[in-house]
């Protein structure tokens, strides 16, 4: 219910989570191994912030789908009235002798 009130806390706790996932992907040791220590501690922080921006990210575009694929499809124009309409005037024109 409190989730419901302040939507607010669930982006939150995807952004925190974003952020332990990029400071855990940066501190892994098979990943320091691999660009030094130097580079983890320097990256930690961008890292921690990319990871929880894309989170945020993805989690904007599905709720964006899920709301677009529950709304009700618009009915489609008529063509055939606007097409109706437009020849009816043209023969209008005719009649009086204008111009087509």
């Amino acid at each position: 219910m409190i989730f419901e009130r302040w939507p607010i806390l669930v982006w939150a706790g995807a952004a925190l989570l974003g952020w332990i996932a990029g400071d855990l992907m940066i501190s892994d040791p098979a990943i320091v191994e691999r660009i030094g220590e130097a580079a983890a501690e320097r990256y930690d922080l961008w890292a921690a912030a990319a990871s929880s921006a894309i989170v945020i990210a993805f989690g904007y575009l599905r709720s964006n789908m899920q709301e677009s694929a529950a709304r009700p499809a618009r009915k489609p124009k008529r063509v055939a009235r606007t097409m109706r309409a437009a020849t009816s005037r043209r023969s209008h024109a005719r009649a009086k002798g204008g111009r087509r």
